[in-house]
């Protein structure tokens, strides 16, 4: 019994270092792609663009669409639904 409750805590420790890459990823990338498009704006159309708030906004972007995948998996998990197609 033991070596199970060790083998699941293993599992959901490696489980959860993937979602922390997950995350991690999705706002690295989110927070490049937001400063390097107001670089963009603020160097090719001249529109005045803080680059730190950008910056920031990518970093929360990525944060709030990883929690709203996370809901959207538990409703289907919930209701038993494969694809939303489906409703």
């Amino acid at each position: 019994m033991l070596d199970y409750l060790n083998c699941s805590h293993d599992v959901l420790n490696n489980g959860i270092d993937i979602i922390n890459g997950v995350i991690r990823n999705k706002a690295v990338f989110c927070v490049i792609f937001f400063v390097v498009y107001a670089i963009i704006l603020r160097e090719v159309y001249h529109i005045p663009v803080n680059i730190l708030i950008c910056g920031i906004t990518g970093f929360l972007s990525a944060i709030v669409s990883q929690i709203g995948d996370l809901v959207a998996s538990y409703i289907k998990r919930e209701r038993d639904i494969k694809d939303y197609g489906k409703i």
